[in-house]
């Protein structure tokens, strides 16, 4: 099928042990999710065009766990670049730079082996 496949690749593991026995193949379904995120912003600044939508922060949400879970995942160089642009936004930045930002949360739970 065409489109993208938006099951979110780390949502099947749901205790410490289950994802530490399925890291590895959760990280290659991460590296194909990126990729057809990647397919689909191919020649655009945001996903819905020129101009940043509600679907930008949520994709761009989805995208930063996996560079957070796996540093250098996100090859790619348009996201990369999209990565940038939403984090330049200026209410943005400021909030991505503090402790009250959702990249200082942990990935998962307490009593997950990965935060």
């Amino acid at each position: 099928s065409s489109g993208i496949n938006a099951e979110w690749p780390l949502r099947r593991d749901s205790s410490p042990q289950e994802f530490t026995a399925n890291k590895s193949a959760t990280l290659e379904k991460g590296k194909e999710f990126v990729g057809q995120f990647s397919s689909a912003l191919a020649g655009k600044s945001f996903f819905g065009g020129d101009k940043i939508t509600g679907t930008d922060f949520l994709i761009f949400e989805a995208l930063d766990r996996f560079e957070r879970l796996e540093p250098g995942i996100i090859a790619q160089e348009n996201i990369k670049k999209f990565m940038e642009r939403v984090m330049a936004l200026p209410t943005l930045g400021t909030y991505f730079s503090s402790n009250e930002s959702s990249r200082s949360f942990p990935l998962n739970n307490k009593m997950a082996t990965f935060k």
